[in-house]
């Protein structure tokens, strides 16, 4: 069986799913060693905010695999509040962004 027949065989989907739980591990990972070098204050409690929803990221993730047998109104609720929790990470992350900026322009 060849390379193109197995990745058919499992399905888009399951093949997007699977590079993104990857990828989100890795971000995971360097979310966990960043944190060692990062000070208290509030810069450091916003970071532990971050971590938090990238494990958030990571069970969402690993849990499309075994959901896929729930209601699509169900499993759609689980991939909006996943969606969700993106819009809160990217807001937040804007937020600690600027703050460092006005930090170092002043």
């Amino acid at each position: 069986m060849t390379l193109l027949n197995m990745l058919s065989q499992l399905g888009l989907a399951t093949i997007l799913g699977a590079l993104a739980l990857l990828l989100i591990l890795f971000c995971l990972f360097m979310v966990l060693r960043l944190k060692r070098q990062i000070p208290g204050g509030i810069i450091g409690k916003r970071w532990n905010t971050l971590t938090a929803l990238v494990v958030l990221f990571v069970v969402g993730y690993t849990s499309v695999f075994f959901l896929q047998e729930l209601p699509a109104e169900q499993l759609l609720l689980i991939i909006t509040s996943v969606y969700l929790f993106g819009a809160i990470y990217v807001w937040l992350t804007i937020r600690m962004v600027y703050s460092i900026i006005r930090e170092l322009t002043e």
